[in-house]
């Protein structure tokens, strides 16, 4: 079993990897009434048994979204040298987009006209092991894996949409990593660093995934953390993942967490997502319905004192996919 938290999980897996597989390296910031995405997407499977890898990038506003994806032959990419450094990726480079360390790089053409990024970002916590124990990080159980080796930190840099200069200054980001042998059979996930009146060290992860195992398709079975003060309080152990009260639809996610001391309560709702099919390795498609201007209420309510906390963002990363029966070609 590798130490990802030795190199903070930020290693590529694909290399060493020669079965089904797909991974991701992500970035998200929010600027203002604007957000932007971007994405790495490695995948190998019978639909391509030598590999290929994607670039996403999603701007959007609070009227639409507009999607670039370009896809890149293994010939094309290339990554050298070791994490290392705590929160740092290597070097990744799928076509003429490059991430390397903690800056990112790229440009994009498509139908919805050209987007360029230049973007650093700088750490403001240590990475996030969602998974609540090592053991989920080694081959087999989940079959998806999912960490956030940057969960908080400021970006600066430029992007560049349509010929509209955007300087981004101290915009509240994250970066996140997840590899597996194809996407989860259905799942929720969240993410916010952009809490009104709230540093942008604060901040929530947590995923509620539906798992198939041959005929058989689990409960929701959920996580989260939220980090505050300093401190990162926990809602992730297996044996408890299935116990917590779980709703979504087309265009929400509701929680409920619960432990000894803390209740933790919230919603994320969306009006606008987009769309996007991610293939697995097999040819099926999961269709991802993705926002990064979600509406997020969340309370935290302290079960000894029954003192409670609120935090509200317009600025969320939600994403709900599910598998469907569509294939490639």
């Amino acid at each position: 079993m590798r130490d990802y938290k030795k190199d903070s999980g930020n290693e590529p897996v694909y290399p060493y990897i020669k079965k089904d597989h797909v991974e991701s390296y992500f970035l998200k910031l929010n600027v203002g009434e604007q957000a932007l995405w971007v994405k790495f997407t490695y995948l190998r499977g019978s639909v391509a048994k030598d590999g290929v890898a994607d670039v996403w990038a999603i701007w959007f506003d609070r009227q639409h979204a507009q999607i670039w994806k370009t896809s890149y032959s293994p010939a094309e990419c290339s990554h050298s040298g070791d994490a290392g450094e705590a929160g740092k990726a290597p070097g990744l480079r799928f076509g003429t987009a490059q991430w390397t360390g903690n800056r990112c790089s790229g440009s994009l053409i498509g139908e919805a006209g050209e987007i360029r990024w230049d973007l650093q970002l700088t750490p403001l916590a240590d990475p996030l092991f969602l998974l609540g124990q090592d053991f989920l990080y080694a081959d087999g159980f989940p079959g998806m894996k999912i960490l956030s080796p940057l969960p908080a930190a400021l970006v600066n840099g430029v992007v560049h949409v349509n010929g509209k200069e955007i300087r981004i200054q101290n915009a509240p980001g994250m970066q996140g990593h997840n590899w597996g042998r194809k996407h989860s059979y259905h799942y929720c996930w969240g993410h916010c660093s952009a809490f009104e009146a709230e540093d942008p060290s604060v901040y929530f992860e947590g995923f509620s995934a539906k798992i198939k195992l041959g005929p058989v398709i689990t409960p929701y079975l959920s996580m989260a953390v939220l980090h505050i003060d300093g401190r990162t309080l926990r809602w992730t152990s297996l044996r408890k993942a299935a116990s917590h009260n779980i709703q979504s639809d087309e265009n929400s996610w509701s929680f409920a967490f619960s432990d000894n001391d803390f209740r933790l309560t919230g919603k994320m709702i969306s009006p606008q997502f987009a769309e996007l099919d991610y293939v697995n390795p097999d040819g099926r498609i999961s269709l991802c319905r993705n926002s990064k201007q979600a509406r997020f209420d969340l309370e935290l309510l302290d079960l000894k004192t029954g003192s409670a906390r609120t935090f509200r963002s317009n600025a969320t990363a939600l994403e709900l996919l599910d598998l469907t029966d569509r294939r490639v070609g």
